[in-house]
């Protein structure tokens, strides 16, 4: 039953990340841009809470924790 629910669940996987392909054609940096950056995290997000859980794995942290980071990181 676990292998039949991750053959059904790849198509969508597939389709979150083409969802997030999608929105990062033509990013700039206008506020538009920045919030088709914070849903293309939040798919991602998705996907890899989807992916993790069919694996057993622990999920990746948030993105607001992983986007504080990368700023902290930008202003040393």
């Amino acid at each position: 039953m676990s292998q039949l629910n991750r053959y059904f669940e790849q198509p969508v996987l597939t389709g979150y990340y083409l969802t997030a392909e999608r929105l990062a054609q033509n990013l700039g940096e206008d506020p538009e841009s920045e919030m088709r950056r914070r849903i293309i995290d939040q798919v991602l997000e998705a996907s890899a809470r989807m992916n993790n859980g069919a694996s057993g794995e622990e999920p990746p942290p948030p993105a607001k924790q992983q986007a504080k980071k990368k700023r902290a990181a930008a202003t040393e």
